[in-house]
């Protein structure tokens, strides 16, 4: 905790909290924090900035470091602490390193900090309103409950079993309930800042136009859920059914990331028995209907924050909150309003939902052909008019689980703004049709997508193999009879257009990606277009549209899992029966390509940000380096990054401060890859930032020529390892592969070309194609996006420079600038 380490360390954070003043969530969480009991920490600023750990302190004759000592001197105990150590050696040498790194931390027998009897809420700060202000165009109602703790007994799962039923999404619920009257478009609950002194009950209900003016209809709507709760009590069936989901679940967990596994075990053993660390997330072992109905019961008016959250709110507040400047107005609940919560009717509509007919009960695994053993590749066993299937029968794994990628391949979906934003909004549609039907599934380890993509729409189901099929045929059946009602299409219109306007308040690193792709990829229509396309859309023009998508698509599969290959070609055999699609044996679309750079010119794409609320700058530069056919060079690229990416956030955020997003990596699109940097920066316009990453690169030459040959080959032997390394599901596995499919390359041992490529590969082949591709100015190909802070000026383009171009119209430049050729 050195004085430079420190002042590092606030900045970071400063430039943390900076980042996060336009984001919502941060906002929203935060409001929560400073309703709440001012004599509890529960209220204070949850980040800091460097008002609050610099400049107040020191005008408070406080210095921030030895305050950060005495906190350390006070705190830092081995009694408090908890060590997860993963390894491949014995657990006597794991103990011994253990003992080695550890033992010389102090045990000063300290007790957890505790802060009661101080309540984090008062009863005077519940039963309010809070009208609050969005950044984005935003319709919620969001209902917080403090409970007292449940962390003692996480083996009866108390809150869960009333976060499963309120948050259920099926027949009965109280989101169905909503969903009819065209009010609702989303809901989530569950427990909330969860500590061992207070936890939280919290619901978020997004809202349409028309559900926000009846928004206390809706929350009297939850209010009828949870009386029908009481009056019902806790059903034993219930809870059953969860213990089953979550044992199945446990015994046929996937295997997680070593770090991010030994990470989420610290944090458990803080919490959990030693003999539950590992199962607890999953437990559901004791019944106890008196702790369920303990939590119901806390589900009152008169302990309710409820947070209002709507543009419609601008000028009519009279509050600002201190850290995140979110306007707001808090006042007590209306008399008559609570009184009807406390007295609500039950709802005819709402019930328990149904029993889950999708809880898997064969987990049998499939007897795997002799010659399919250790197989790693699908193999393609059909590839006919309407359908080319790619299949593997898992013998790796050896789970109950399996995978379905299915991908509806047409030209007629990205052929115009228009129809992109038809197939969009489609497939939108079939999910939300499809929702209450799925939800069990979904709940009984079934996950689903329904994805729109330049090439048509991509369907996934993963999970428990048994009711794949069912599931698959039902949403199949739903996109070819397409049966969907006015009001869901107004619904998810209105749902799908305030998506697009809010994008405009995304970040600016996430606006300077969508211009990457923008100005790098051939067709791409930009979501301004999408905004007046939708406004003129109806129902009966996606309606006309979806016989024209399925008469011209193709279908492409990847079906992999506990599936023998029997099953496999009789699911695509439904589903061909289902999609009346083209007969004709026609080749799949390569529907975008991506724009090929010219050597030496530096392609430079300069506006303020979207957002003129937002003071970040934003620079995302990429050097194009070529196809990834070319295994060469595709492996060895990815050595560079490999090297580069902790130099790169050493530099530019560690020392240079540039910006708490930092990021160094590969970016491919339409298979042409290259490395990239991007950063987003509080404190620099976007000009002295690319001049930064420029200074890098010339360093990172410097780096790269005085790296020892010893250095040089532990980083190949990490590239390879990692190549190498089994992935830790089926369904990484699955994606690797679908990752070949889906740009129509089909080198499904790829890891393992370029692994063998960098066994070969020496210093210099690597010092060349960094030179080529990303150093000298001459050779490489340069794209370079910048968005400027509001109140910052966009430099005006040097228009005699034959060596940059400036692009200002996106769209003619795309049409004047070659391209990559087809599936290159």
């Amino acid at each position: 905790m050195s004085e430079s380490a420190t002042e590092r360390e606030m900045k970071a954070v400063h430039s943390e909290n900076k980042k996060n003043l336009q984001a919502d969530g941060w906002r929203f969480q935060q409001l929560i924090r400073s309703s709440a009991n001012p004599q509890h920490p529960f209220h204070q600023f949850s980040t800091g900035n460097l008002d609050t750990l610099d400049v107040t302190p020191k005008a408070q004759g406080i210095n921030t470091r030895d305050e950060l000592l005495r906190f350390h001197e006070k705190y830092y105990s081995s009694n408090l602490m908890r060590v997860t150590v993963l390894g491949k050696e014995s657990l006597d040498t794991l103990e011994e390193w253990v003992r080695e790194c550890f033992e010389p931390v102090e045990n000063k027998n300290l007790k957890p900090v505790s802060f009661a009897p101080v309540k984090v809420f008062e009863k005077e700060q519940l039963a309010r309103s809070l009208n609050v202000v969005p950044v984005k165009d935003l319709r919620r109602v969001t209902l917080v409950w403090p409970l007292p703790p449940t962390h003692e007994h996480y083996d009866a799962s108390p809150t869960n079993y009333v976060s499963h039923l309120l948050g259920h999404e099926g027949e009965g619920s109280v989101y169905a309930a909503l969903k009819k009257q065209g009010w609702a478009t989303a809901l989530v609950s569950g427990p909330s800042n969860s500590t061992k002194e207070f936890d939280f009950f919290k619901i978020d209900i997004d809202l349409t136009e028309e559900g926000f003016k009846h928004r206390e209809e809706v929350v009297e709507t939850v209010f009828q859920y949870v009386r029908m709760l009481k009056e019902q009590g806790p059903q034993e069936w219930i809870f059953n059914e969860m213990k089953v989901v979550g044992d199945i679940e446990f015994q046929n967990v996937n295997k997680r990331k070593p770090i991010s596994y030994v990470s989420a075990l610290s944090t458990s053993m803080q919490w959990y028995k030693p003999k539950d660390v590992i199962s607890a997330a999953y437990l559901h072992e004791r019944y106890d209907p008196v702790l369920i109905k303990s939590i119901v019961d806390c589900l009152t008016p008169e302990n309710l924050l409820l947070l209002n959250i709507s543009k419609d709110f601008k000028g009519h507040t009279d509050k600002v909150e201190q850290w995140y400047g979110t306007e707001y107005s808090s006042t007590p609940f209306d008399e008559k309003f609570k009184a009807r919560l406390a007295s609500v009717p039950l709802h005819p509509e709402l019930s328990l939902p149904p029993r889950n007919e999708f809880i898997p009960d064969d987990l049998s695994l499939r007897p795997v052909p002799e010659e399919a053993k250790g197989q790693k590749a699908p193999k393609l066993i059909r590839d006919g008019p309407q359908s080319k299937l790619w299949f593997l029968q898992d013998s790796i794994y050896e789970l109950p689980k399996g995978a379905v990628q299915l991908q509806i391949w047409s030209p007629e979906s990205y052929s115009s703004p228009h129809n992109s934003t038809t197939t969009r909004i489609m497939a939108m549609l079939v999910q939300d049709a499809l929702n209450e039907f799925s939800y069990n599934a979904q709940i009984a380890g079934l996950d689903y997508k329904i994805d729109f993509n330049p090439g048509g729409v991509l369907l996934v189901i993963m999970g428990f193999n048994q009711k794949i099929s069912v599931l698959l045929n039902k949403i199949v059946a739903k996109l070819a009879r397409f049966d969907i009602l006015q009001e869901r299409f107004a619904v998810i219109k209105e749902k799908y257009l305030r998506d697009l306007i809010n994008f405009a308040r995304e970040p600016p690193h996430a606006h300077s990606s969508y211009f990457m792709m923008m100005c790098a990829m051939h067709p791409r229509w930009g979501w301004e277009e999408q905004v007046s396309i939708l406004k003129e859309l109806e129902l009966k023009h996606v309606a006309a549209f979806v016989p024209l998508f399925i008469k011209s698509s193709r279908l492409e599969w990847l079906i992999h899992g506990n599936f023998s290959q029997q099953e496999a070609i009789e699911m695509v055999d439904a589903v061909e029966a289902l999609l009346p699609a083209s007969k004709h044996h026609s080749p799949l679309p390569s529907v975008q390509r991506s724009v090929k750079f010219h050597k030496g010119i530096e392609y430079l794409y300069q506006r303020s940000n979207i957002n003129a609320d937002d003071h970040n700058s934003a620079v995302y530069t990429w050097y194009q380096a070529g196809c990834i056919d070319d295994v060469v060079m595709s492996a060895q690229i990815s050595l560079i990054d490999e090297i580069l990416r902790e130099p790169c956030y050493d530099q530019l955020r560690t020392k240079e401060q540039l910006g708490y997003i930092v990021w160094s990596t590969l970016r491919t699109s339409c298979g042409i890859t290259g490395w990239r940097v991007t950063v987003q920066s509080s404190e620099f316009d976007a000009q002295h930032v690319d001049t930064r990453i420029e200074a890098f690169v010339e360093s990172a030459v410097k780096l790269l020529l005085e790296m020892g040959e010893e250095e040089f080959q532990a980083f190949v032997d990490a590239v390879i390892a990692k190549n190498l390394e089994k992935p830790h599901s089926i369904f990484s596995m699955n994606m690797q592969l679908w990752e070949e499919i889906s740009v129509q390359k089909y080198m499904f041992d790829r890891r393992e070309r370029e692994s063998e490529v960098l066994r070969t590969t020496k210093k210099d082949d690597v010092i060349a194609l960094f030179k080529r591709t990303v150093a000298d100015k001459a050779t490489r190909r340069k794209m370079s996006v910048q968005l400027y802070a509001s109140g910052k000026t966009v430099p005006t383009p040097i228009k005699d420079d034959p060596k940059r171009v400036y692009i200002e119209d996106i769209y003619a430049f795309r049409e004047r600038m070659p391209l990559c050729a087809p599936n290159q």
